[in-house]
């Protein structure tokens, strides 16, 4: 079992105290509604729903700070596991079915215990497959529990849709896949032209759905957004230039963007830079929340990014 210095869990402390000094200032805000939202509104609203999963949320935070799951992906191609539009009959909002029949618990209860234990162990998605499978096939049979992380992910409403484009790390032109799902540049001015790229001869530019996240975090976070008495003074949305933003247009959403400073994951060949966003409406902590970043797109390549590549199309989307 991994220790943590005394700097670190001290920092994850005072964090701690952070949230729920907030969550006591804002509790007579929050209501119970939050556990009948509209299908409608979208398939990717969690299971942080209401207060008590939020609680649990901020726990989670406090142990895996730097916990994601990554997509995978292709050109302009979405893969079975990321699309953006799914048609699935089997998926509940919240399933209260019994897990089998005589089960003491539901399929809902069931996924979610799971989805903590393997989130906590930080398992990848080929290990989390093999686990529900085994549980799975442990269970009396017929049972509904789901046996791959795409339907967990679904049923939790977890799953944020992406697509991926790759580009030529020689010519910065999109590269195409064919039917062996071999990578190569089609430009013809480009001097390895149609020959097979390997993972660091590519650029690996992953596009988040932005909507659906916005959409997701809103209607979590509806009853405390633009509450002044929840912002410090100091905060933005006390500065002048949002104030006369403010005036001119009512009701709007505001994104904090950015991206770190260096590579996540530091190898000889790749490195990871994200680009997040978080809205300025919400009150600090509740902004800073891991559930609460918005994902605006990944640059993943041995170079380091190119911000005219990287944000050009996210630009436009926002």
């Amino acid at each position: 079992m991994y220790r943590f210095s005394h700097k670190v869990n001290k920092r994850r402390r005072n964090r701690e105290m952070k949230r729920q000094s907030i969550y006591q200032l804002i509790a007579r805000h929050i209501s119970s509604s939050n556990d009948n939202l509209d299908d409608g509104h979208n398939e990717y609203c969690l299971q942080e729903q209401n207060i008590n999963q939020e609680r649990l949320e901020s726990t989670f935070d406090k142990k895996n700070d730097e916990n994601y799951i990554s997509p995978a992906s292709q050109k302009v191609y979405v893969e079975d596991d990321n699309e953006w539009h799914d048609d699935d009959d089997d998926q509940h909002e919240d399933d209260s079915r019994l897990l089998y029949n005589g089960s003491s618990i539901t399929v809902s209860s069931a996924i979610r215990l799971i989805s903590k234990f393997y989130l906590n162990i930080n398992l990848d998605k080929q290990k989390i497959n093999g686990l529900l499978r085994l549980i799975k096939s442990l269970l009396p049979k017929p049972n509904l529990l789901p046996s791959t992380w795409k339907t967990v992910n679904k049923a939790l409403r977890n799953f944020t849709p992406s697509l991926t484009t790759y580009l030529c790390t020689d010519c910065y032109k999109s590269c195409d896949i064919n039917t062996n799902r071999f990578k190569f540049c089609v430009n013809l001015n480009c001097k390895t032209s149609f020959r097979q790229r390997r993972s660091h001869e590519l650029i690996e530019i992953v596009r988040f759905d932005i909507r659906s996240q916005i959409q997701a975090i809103m209607c979590r976070n509806f009853d405390v957004l633009n509450k002044s008495h929840l912002f410090p003074l100091s905060d933005i949305c006390f500065g002048e230039w949002y104030q006369q933003q403010s005036d001119i247009n009512a009701n709007k959403i505001t994104l904090l963007v950015h991206t770190d400073g260096a590579p996540l994951i530091r190898s000889s060949k790749q490195s990871i830079w994200p680009c997040f966003a978080s809205i300025t409406e919400l009150p600090p902590p509740i902004r800073e929340f891991q559930s609460n970043i918005i994902i605006l797109a990944l640059w993943l390549s041995k170079m380091k990014p190119n911000v005219n590549r990287f944000l050009d199309q996210t630009i436009n989307d926002l």
